[in-house]
């Protein structure tokens, strides 16, 4: 048992040292590049954008609420035309 949790240790360390190297690569990279990317799954409401400007970078989530009032798409979730 002891041997399983150990090596479990060292996965999600060597996980976790691979997440910070990855975040201060791109956190020293936005210092020369501007990088923005946008994800929206098909027929999802929910929008990702990641985007790193110069020394920083961040995540948002955005929700789409003018679906909520489109006729068409009102129409096709229920079942309609």
């Amino acid at each position: 048992m002891a041997a399983v949790k150990r090596r479990l240790f060292n996965i999600l360390a060597g996980m976790s040292l691979l997440l910070c190297v990855a975040m201060v690569t791109f956190w020293v990279r936005s210092y020369w590049f501007v990088d923005e990317a946008y994800v929206h799954a098909s027929g999802s409401r929910w929008d990702w954008y990641f985007v790193s400007y110069p020394g920083q970078w961040f995540i948002q989530i955005g929700y789409d609420y003018y679906k909520e009032y489109d006729p068409k798409t009102l129409a096709e979730e229920r079942g309609g035309g």
